[in-house]
């Protein structure tokens, strides 16, 4: 009965029920080819957003570098002249008493006064730099710098600072523990590296100039993405996975030459081998994937300068896994770039252009990238 009406009412407008189907049909399969268009659409606005962030990030180390004659410290703490004399008013962050950072400060707070970000700046100047960069009831460290989130990682997790710009290491991989600015034996083969300038009166380890980039500013990264994980997701490629015992990736990172790099890309990748490099394995790996509560997580914490945190690793190739064999954001790290954009990872280079770089790029071409004095030509990328 209810039918017939339909149909008479259909038929008194000009239309069957059959037509009035295909018609709806129609515009369903429209709606389903005009979504993935829309969603590409504002993918693509985030990405050139990201690519700005990226973009200023360059400009901010760049004026640095004209103020300071050095790139600041990828990790920063104590009292600090550059070779003119002049006195960095953010890194330098004496510890007499006051409220101690541990020298875990990251390079992001030195940067802060390039990056319109004066104020925020001096507050923490103003605090002598203290307390430590995981104190979560400190305000700057809960503020959210905007010019350090990717819009395609979406929002800050909870009360935290996140990042998702990191700073190049090149190829050495060096511990958390023992990362402190002080503690550092070893330089970076990439364009940053922890400690402060020539006259730090605590780190062995100065930093980087654009002089000491003899490969060429525009063959070198500096900065890369490295996006927050799905705190949901356990096996999600952005956690880290944990190795019980790390003699094998230490062995590795102790050789400095292609055999050794690609020995912890090989140790790091077996991490992934049930999905292809895309997830990491469901059994027989460990991955960090803190609570909900955040602020451990290598996205949370844009003032941390611990390479957890704060560096990347040119070895696994991008939107490749990461590695932590000593479990926890305290211990002996790998981290690789990754972003949200489908099939790349944009960064920054040492003369300030963005570059996309695809994941399925050659792993040599990567490596010589990372580095800022191998020798080695780049190739194309």
């Amino acid at each position: 009965m209810i039918v017939s009406r339909v149909r008479r009412k259909l038929a008194a407008t000009g239309f069957t029920l059959v037509e009035l189907l295909v018609v709806i049909a129609i515009i369903g399969v429209l709606v389903a080819l005009l979504l993935p268009a829309v969603q590409a659409a504002r993918e693509a606005a985030r990405r050139i957003s990201c690519a700005n962030n990226l973009k200023q990030a360059g400009i901010a180390f760049h004026n640095y570098h004209d103020v300071y004659l050095s790139l600041p410290g990828m990790t920063i703490g104590n009292i600090w002249r550059n070779p003119t004399g002049i006195v960095n008013p953010v890194a330098s962050l004496p510890n007499q008493g006051q409220p101690d950072n541990r020298e875990c400060l990251s390079g992001w707070v030195s940067l802060a006064p390039f990056m319109e970000q004066n104020p925020l700046a001096q507050t923490v100047a103003g605090h002598l730099g203290g307390p430590v960069p995981w104190e979560g009831a400190y305000q700057p460290w809960k503020t959210q710098v905007p010019g350090l989130l990717c819009p395609s990682d979406g929002p800050a997790h909870m009360n935290v600072g996140s990042n998702s710009y990191k700073f190049c290491l090149g190829t050495t991989v060096l511990d958390n523990n023992q990362g402190r600015a002080q503690n550092w034996g070893q330089p970076s083969t990439g364009m940053f590296t922890a400690g402060q300038n020539d006259n730090d009166v605590s780190s062995p380890v100065r930093c980087w100039r654009f002089s000491d980039v003899t490969d060429g500013l525009s063959n070198t990264i500096a900065i890369a993405e490295r996006r927050t994980g799905n705190r949901d997701l356990r096996n999600d490629i952005a956690h880290v996975a944990d190795f019980l015992g790390d003699g094998p990736m230490r062995s590795a990172s102790q050789l400095k030459n292609a055999t050794g790099y690609q020995q912890l890309n090989d140790l790091c990748m077996a991490t992934t081998s049930q999905y292809g490099g895309k997830k990491y394995n469901d059994t027989g790996v460990s991955v960090e994937c803190h609570g909900a509560g955040g602020g451990d997580f290598p996205g949370d914490r844009w003032c941390d300068g611990r390479p957890y945190f704060s560096g990347f690793n040119t070895i696994v190739k991008p939107n490749g896994p990461s590695c932590n064999p000593d479990q926890g954001d305290w211990g002996w790290v790998m981290m690789t770039a990754s972003s949200r954009h489908p099939g790349v990872v944009q960064v920054v280079l040492g003369d300030g252009s963005v570059k996309s770089i695809s994941e399925t790029i050659a792993l040599p071409t990567w490596w010589a990238l990372g580095m800022k004095a191998d020798g080695n030509p780049v190739g194309n990328f």
